[in-house]
């Protein structure tokens, strides 16, 4: 069986943890300094953000699934290095 290595690579970020009022005011007064609207072309829309909201016509993927991946440990165990004892990847079968 082969094993998805993803989960075993590095965890630490080299980004600082910020409290949640600080990091949303970083992300509001970032984002949101110029409201002004315009239509432009799919193809000159790198780096820009949506005026509103877009919805598919069918929801993919056609199943459950988790849009981020974690970790599943005990509070109780207190902070320290942990080992991975499993993965299951996107569309593994459990």
């Amino acid at each position: 069986v082969k094993v998805n290595q993803a989960a075993f690579r590095s965890r630490e970020s080299p980004y600082r943890m910020l409290e949640v009022d600080e990091a949303q005011n970083i992300i509001f007064t970032t984002c949101l300094q110029d409201k002004s609207i315009e239509v432009i072309d799919i193809t000159q829309s790198l780096n820009r953000v949506l005026a509103e909201d877009v919805y598919a016509k069918d929801p993919l993927p056609p199943f459950n699934a988790s849009i981020k991946d974690g970790y599943a440990v005990k509070a109780a165990d207190g902070a320290g290095i942990r080992t991975v004892r499993d993965v299951v990847a996107a569309g593994d079968t459990v």
